[in-house]
C-alpha cells in the first residue's frame, strides 16, 4: 500500500532534487535491489531463467546486426562498452562480434557476474565500477576510445531526464569519430501515467526517465550523435512496454555537444 501511495504521489507531480534522486538511486542499486537478482538481470533461478537470459542478449544483438547492415557499420573486431551490464547477458551475446568488452555498473555484485559469464567467451573484459554520483569516472578510465556504447534497459532506471542527457554526453566522449551508440529509452505517449516520476526512487524505478521519440531524437542530435534510425516496440519479455532503440553516430569530425 504505501508503495502504491508514492506511485500516485508521484505521479501527480511531487519532485525531489536530483541529488536526492541519484543518492536513493545509488542505495537502491548497491543494496535494496540485491534481494531481486532479476531487476539486475541476473542468470539463475531467483533472476532471469537460462532459456530468457539468453533471449535478451541474441535479440538485442539481433536489432544491433539490422542498424549495422542498413548504416554499412563493422560488426566484427569492435570495442564495446556496455553502460549498465548488469549480470552480462548483452556482452555476452555481443562477444562474437567484439575484441575487447567493456562493462561499467554501479554494482559490483552484477560487475562480478559479468566476469563469471564472460569467462568463457576468449574476448578480454574489462569491468569499471561508478557510482550514481560521478559516472564520468569511467570516461576517465578509459585509454582508448570505443567502436560501440549500448545502453540498453537502463535509461529508464536513471535518476531522471536530465540525468540520461549526461549519459548521451558520455557515450559521445568514448566513441571513436564514426562509432556507434546503440541505446534503449522508454518513451511516453499522450497518456498521463507515461510521463517520467520525479520523486521516490525505489517506488518508480522502472519510471524514472521516459522521453517523447521525437524530443529524444532532436536532442541526440544537439549531442553530435546523429540519430540513424530508430525502431519500436511497445511491449516486450520480461522488461515491460514502451520501449525504443536508436542508432546514433558519432560524426567523423562534427562539432561536440551543444548545451
Amino acid at each position: 500500500m504505501a508503495r502504491t501511495a508514492m506511485q500516485l504521489i508521484a505521479r501527480v507531480g511531487l519532485r525531489q532534487s536530483e541529488e536526492q534522486l541519484q543518492h536513493d538511486a545509488q542505495a537502491y542499486w548497491t543494496r535494496d535491489a540485491l534481494h531481486a537478482p532479476n531487476m539486475f538481470h541476473w542468470r539463475g533461478p531467483e533472476g532471469i531463467p537460462d532459456d530468457a537470459y539468453d533471449r535478451m542478449g541474441a535479440r538485442n544483438v539481433e536489432r544491433f546486426r539490422r542498424f549495422a547492415a542498413a548504416l554499412d557499420f563493422p560488426t566484427t573486431d569492435l570495442r564495446i562498452l556496455e553502460w549498465g551490464c548488469g549480470g552480462g547477458a548483452l556482452l555476452r551475446a555481443f562477444a562474437p562480434h567484439a575484441n575487447q568488452l567493456v562493462g561499467v555498473d554501479i554494482s559490483p555484485e552484477s560487475l562480478d557476474r559479468s566476469v563469471t559469464e564472460l569467462a568463457g567467451t576468449g574476448v578480454p573484459f574489462e569491468p569499471i565500477l561508478v557510482t550514481v554520483e560521478d559516472p564520468e569516472a569511467a570516461r576517465d578510465r578509459l585509454d582508448t576510445p570505443v567502436d560501440l556504447f549500448v545502453c540498453i534497459n537502463v535509461m529508464e532506471l536513471l535518476p531522471s531526464n536530465a540525468y540520461g542527457l549526461r549519459m548521451l554526453r558520455l557515450a559521445h566522449d568514448v566513441l571513436r569519430p564514426g562509432g556507434m551508440a546503440f541505446v534503449q529509452i522508454r518513451y511516453t505517449t499522450d497518456d498521463t501515467a507515461s510521463r517520467p516520476k520525479r520523486a521516490f526512487y525505489r517506488a518508480n524505478t522502472a519510471f524514472m526517465a521516459a522521453y517523447p521519440l521525437d524530443e529524444f531524437w532532436e536532442t541526440c542530435q544537439r549531442l553530435d550523435l546523429i540519430p540513424q534510425l530508430l525502431t519500436i516496440e511497445p511491449r516486450e519479455e520480461i522488461i515491460g512496454d514502451r520501449y525504443a532503440y536508436y542508432a546514433l553516430l558519432k560524426p567523423e569530425g562534427g562539432t561536440g555537444p551543444q548545451d
